[in-house]
C-alpha cells in the first residue's frame, strides 16, 4: 500500500509504502486451500490517526490472490505520525485474524484511570485502541452474521463485545436493504459502520451502522459503549440510544450512509472536555435525497439538522436507480472532519457526493456544508 504525506497542506508531499510481504503474513489454512500462501492483494484500506498519541493506524482485508484463497484481516501501528516522511514509519502488526467482515473502523480513547494490574490493584492513564466490525460469517468468537463486534485493545490483551447479545429486534442486526428492494436507489455500499470515544472516566464509544426493519426499509442504530475495568476489562455496559427509522424531518424512507465525527485534538479542540459528536446520515424517499446531521451530547440526541436536499434523476439523468450495472453510487460513506474550535463552538466540515439542488446542472458533483455546535 502506497502512503502519501504532506506537511504544507498539500504543496508538496512525500511517500511511503506499507509492503505487506515483507511482514512474512500468511493466509490461513482452509479445507480449500490448505497451503498458506504470502498476502500480497489489499481490499477497503483504513487509516486512523491517534490524536492522543504519536502513532497511527491502518486497517484493511488482504488475500494472496482471490478465491479459493481465504481472506484475512490485518491491522498496523504505526509511529511516529509526527514525520513528514512516510518511508520513515515504524510499523508492527496489531491484528491478522480470519476474515470475518469488513470495513473495520477504528478509534482511541483516553483512560486516566485504567486499571493496569489486578493483584495488587494499580491505575494509570492509557490510551485504548478500537474497531468496530459487523459480521459477515462466523468470526473469532462464532457469532452469527449480521453481529456488530466492538474489539477494544486493553492492559490485559483484546477483549470483545457484542453489542446485540440478547436483542430480539431483527432490526439491530447489520444489514442492508439491497438496491432495487422497497424503493433503494442507491448502488453499493450504504452501511458504516462508524465509532468514535469520548474521553471521559470510565471511557465510553459510540457505535452507529446500518440495519434493517422486517418490511425492508434501512434504519440506522446508534449504540454507547461504556467500558468497565472491572474483571480486567471483561464487561461493558451497552446501551441502545436510538434508531433513525422513516422519521426525519421533511422525508421519510430509508436512512442510510451513518458516519460518526468528533473533534480530533487539533485547531484547538480538546478531546478531554469537547465531547459533543456528530453523526451524518442520509436520507432517501423516492428520487429525493436529504443530506442531514445530528448532535450527540453525551448521550443526549440533539435536533436533525438538514444539510441539503438533492434528487436522483438530475444525478443520474436517464437512468433508472440503481442501474442495471451500479450507475447510482455516490460512494460508500458520509466523511466529515472538524474545522477549527472557535471559542466556545466547534466547527464541522460535512462533505458529500451528489446532484445539485433542484433547478442544477445535471450529473454527480461534491457538496460539503458546514456545522456549528455550541452550548445553548
Amino acid at each position: 500500500m502506497a502512503l502519501r504525506m504532506s506537511s504544507d497542506c498539500g504543496s508538496s508531499w512525500s511517500t511511503g509504502v506499507l509492503d505487506l510481504a515483507s511482514f512474512g503474513l500468511n493466509t490461513p489454512q482452509t479445507i480449500e486451500s490448505p497451503t498458506p500462501t504470502l498476502l500480497r492483494e489489499v481490499d477497503r484500506p483504513e487509516m486512523y490517526v491517534d490524536p492522543f498519541a504519536d502513532r497511527l493506524f491502518v486497517s484493511t482485508t488482504a488475500t494472496a490472490g482471490g478465491p479459493p484463497l481465504p481472506f484475512v484481516h490485518v491491522t498496523w501501528e504505526g509511529t511516529p505520525k509526527s514525520t513528514s516522511n512516510p518511508a520513515t514509519i515504524q510499523w508492527s502488526v496489531l491484528r491478522h485474524d480470519p476474515w470475518d467482515g469488513f470495513p473495520r473502523a477504528m478509534t482511541t480513547v483516553l483512560d486516566d484511570r485504567a486499571l493496569t494490574s489486578v493483584s495488587p490493584p494499580a491505575f494509570g492513564s492509557r490510551v485504548h485502541f478500537a474497531s468496530i466490525r459487523c459480521i459477515s460469517s462466523p468470526g473469532i468468537q462464532s457469532v452469527p452474521p449480521g453481529t456488530p463486534m466492538l474489539d477494544v485493545q486493553t492492559p490485559f490483551g483484546r477483549k470483545e463485545f457484542n453489542l446485540i447479545a440478547g436483542d430480539s429486534d431483527p432490526s439491530a442486526k447489520c444489514d442492508t436493504v439491497p438496491g432495487g428492494t422497497n424503493g433503494m436507489k442507491f448502488a453499493g455500499v450504504h452501511a458504516g459502520p462508524s465509532v468514535v470515544a469520548i474521553a471521559s472516566t470510565p471511557p465510553r464509544f459510540l457505535v452507529a451502522y446500518s440495519g434493517k426493519t422486517t418490511d425492508n426499509f434501512e434504519v440506522t442504530n446508534l449504540f454507547s459503549v461504556t467500558l468497565l475495568s472491572s474483571n480486567g476489562y471483561n464487561r461493558a455496559d451497552i446501551t441502545k440510544l436510538a434508531r433513525l427509522v422513516n422519521s426525519l424531518p421533511t422525508i421519510t424512507g430509508h436512512v442510510v450512509f451513518p458516519h460518526l465525527i468528533t473533534a480530533d485534538n487539533l485547531a484547538g479542540s480538546d478531546l478531554r472536555v469537547d465531547a459533543p459528536a456528530v453523526l451524518r446520515v442520509t436520507t432517501l424517499s423516492g428520487d429525493t435525497v436529504l443530506e442531514s446531521a445530528m448532535v450527540i451530547y453525551g448521550g443526549l440526541l440533539g435536533p436533525v439538522r438538514a444539510l441539503g436536499t438533492w434528487s436522483l434523476s438530475t444525478a443520474f439523468p436517464g437512468v433508472a436507480c440503481p442501474g442495471p450495472n451500479g450507475e447510482c453510487f455516490i460512494g460508500d460513506y458520509r466523511y466529515g472532519s472538524l474545522i477549527e474550535k472557535d471559542g466556545n463552538t466547534l466547527k464541522f466540515f460535512l462533505p458529500w457526493i451528489g446532484g445539485n439542488p433542484t433547478g442544477g446542472a445535471p450529473g454527480v458533483s461534491v457538496h460539503a456544508s458546514m456545522l456549528s455546535v455550541s452550548p445553548h
